[in-house]
């Protein structure tokens, strides 16, 4: 059996158990064995599901799925991932959310920071010395301490208790 034939069907588990973790608990179960061919059909055939203006057609889906009016909010949060993985499983550009354009969030470069970043200077860090080995050039964050041989103690301990209470 070839492996995208394993793939396939591997995938077609994966799904099937997501219909029975994710989607059963909010819509009734014939609903759920509606859906479920549904999905297993697109991987099948390797279609995507029904989209509209780079969207998830909703009515469409539903009306393939025969859940015309079953169709809530919820069970449309619930089905969103599965038709997402199923997208990039057949490495399709994934649908964009339906949440309007306007109302989302980007954070706003600081003036006179678009795209500069200049790492601090290493004589800043007095703790750290000088490691031989630099880390790939990319990496973010201190460089590592390096390992000595010979550690210095940070205390003297000049006497040993004798039993293991004393110690504690």
């Amino acid at each position: 059996m070839p492996n995208e034939d394993l793939s396939k069907l591997h995938f077609q588990k994966k799904i099937s158990t997501y219909c029975d973790v994710r989607i059963a608990p909010v819509a009734p179960d014939w609903v759920v064995e509606n859906i479920r061919p549904y999905l297993l059909g697109l991987i099948t055939f390797k279609k995507t599901p029904a989209l509209a203006s780079n969207r998830y057609d909703w009515r469409q889906i539903a009306h393939d799925c025969g859940i015309d009016e079953a169709l809530t909010t919820t069970l449309k949060k619930q089905l969103r991932p599965a038709l997402d993985a199923i997208m990039r499983w057949m490495k399709a550009p994934p649908a964009e959310d339906e949440a309007p354009k306007g109302r989302r969030l980007q954070a706003a470069p600081k003036s006179g920071a678009m795209g500069q970043f200049t790492p601090s200077p290493t004589n800043q860090h007095h703790e750290v010395e000088e490691v031989e080995s630099s880390p790939s050039p990319g990496r973010p964050g201190h460089k590592p301490r390096p390992v000595s041989d010979k550690p210095v103690p940070l205390f003297d301990a000049n006497e040993d208790p004798s039993s293991f209470a004393d110690a504690l």
